[in-house]
């Protein structure tokens, strides 16, 4: 029978081997070709010239209902702070252990919540059955005493 530290103590040599497997035959080559495609509204100057037009079926509205220009500006700004980001994030290559590395760290967090629920329930199970034995032995000393 697994007892709780059994099933630690497995989980730990995965964690170990996985990571010396990692270490040792992962290359420190880059991943590929990882540019990373910005998404998003091109820029055509006609901001807060057209306005909403309505539900759909219906004819909407046409007016200045857009943007003011310091949203515009503020949005321009954060928006070209975020290519720049992308930019430099384009710069530094990613190699495939520090890839490996990330998954085997994802893997971890993810796993451990569950290696240590599964300790801890193995550990109540073990103490429930260390309280219905030591309730059989009072039953078994009060039942000896009526006889």
């Amino acid at each position: 029978m697994l007892n709780r530290h059994n099933i630690l103590f497995i989980y730990l040599v995965f964690l170990g081997l996985q990571f010396v497997a990692i270490d040792s035959f992962c290359p420190n080559t880059p991943v590929g070709d990882s540019t990373i495609a910005i998404v998003g509204e091109s820029d055509d100057g006609k901001a807060g010239s057209t306005g909403n037009k309505g539900k759909t079926g219906l004819v909407g509205q046409r007016g200045k209902a857009g943007h003011s220009a310091a949203v515009v500006q503020a949005a321009k700004k954060r928006s070209s702070e975020l290519k720049q980001q992308v930019a430099a994030l384009e710069k530094k290559e990613l190699s495939v252990k520090g890839l490996a590395m990330m998954i085997f760290g994802l893997e971890t967090i993810m796993t451990l919540p569950l290696v240590v629920f599964s300790v801890m329930s193995l550990n109540l199970e073990a103490k429930q059955a260390r309280q219905r034995a030591q309730r059989k032995a009072k039953c078994a000393v009060t039942m000896r005493a009526y006889t």
